[in-house]
C-alpha cells in the first residue's frame, strides 16, 4: 500500500505531509512501511530530517538545510545518526533513505 505525498523541495515538509494540496510540487508515492522508521527516532528534528529524505528521495545537506531551516551543525549529526541506524545512506550526491 502506498501513500501519495505532495512535495515542494523549498518548503518545510511537515505541512506538506499533513496537507497534500500544494500547487508548485510533484506527487511522490511512499510505501507506508517506510514510515515505520519514524517511530524508532526519539528526536523531533531527526524525525523531520528522516521524513524530508523520504519525500525527496535524495537530498544534499544544503538542500536539507534550506528546506528544514536547520543549521548544518544540527543537521550533520542527525544525518550521521540516521546512517548509523541504517535509516539513511550516504550517496554520491547527498543522502537518501534506505
Amino acid at each position: 500500500m502506498y501513500t501519495t505525498i505532495n512535495v515542494n523541495l523549498y518548503t518545510n515538509p511537515l505541512p506538506i505531509l499533513l496537507d497534500t494540496m500544494s500547487t508548485a510540487s510533484h506527487d511522490r508515492a511512499v510505501p507506508e512501511q517506510a514510515f515505520s522508521g519514524v517511530s524508532e527516532l526519539e528526536s523531533s528534528k531527526a524525525k523531520l530530517v528522516y521524513l524530508a529524505l523520504l519525500v525527496t528521495e535524495e537530498a544534499t545537506t544544503t538542500e536539507l538545510q534550506r528546506m528544514l531551516d536547520l543549521p548544518k551543525l544540527t543537521l550533520l549529526p542527525i544525518l550521521t545518526s540516521l546512517v548509523h541506524q541504517d535509516l539513511a545512506q550516504c550517496t554520491e550526491d547527498g543522502y537518501a533513505c534506505q
